[in-house]
């Protein structure tokens, strides 16, 4: 049995991804096998490989996602964050999810950037010299900025072309 607050899956064999969310929504995918859902919202939901369950407050969502979104879900087993398209704000906290040392946003221009890319989950120097490079974003050591030594601020800087 997986809960999530009110939200319990019950699986036999399957492979889930079970998230809270940074909006407050929580999550469901069911990336094999099947699951029995039970929620406040719905007495009992069947969800099968390939299916989603998102609710938010009282509002709820089933989606469908395809063999790509499995792939990127189960990435952290190889220790590897991938990424096709997110914004830089998700990709953020993707990584932070993973690491002591987290990543900050003090340039709100750049919490859209799409990225993209297969990364080492806990090599953040890594992906925010790939940020650098790619998009000219400044890597700060936090402790400059915030007197943080656990964090990494990026601020943006002058657009390069890639």
């Amino acid at each position: 049995m997986l809960r999530l607050g009110d939200l319990e899956l019950e699986v036999a064999s399957a492979k889930v991804h079970a998230r809270w969310e940074l909006d407050g929504s929580r999550r469901f995918e069911m990336l094999s096998g099947e699951g029995k859902l039970r929620s406040p919202l719905i007495p009992v939901l069947l969800l099968e490989s390939g299916q989603a369950f998102r609710v938010h407050g009282n509002l709820f969502a089933i989606e469908t996602f395809d063999r790509e979104t499995v792939e990127r879900r189960l990435a952290w087993m190889h220790s590897e964050v991938l990424l096709r398209g997110e914004t830089l704000a998700e990709a953020i906290a993707e990584f932070n999810r993973y690491n002591d040392r987290k990543l900050i946003i003090s340039d709100g221009k750049i919490a859209g950037l799409k990225i993209g890319g297969r990364f080492d989950a806990t090599d953040i120097d890594a992906f925010a010299r790939s940020l650098h490079y790619a998009f000219g974003i400044k890597v700060i050591d936090g402790r400059a900025v915030t007197g943080g030594a656990r964090t990494i601020v990026l601020v943006g800087g002058r657009a390069r072309r890639v």
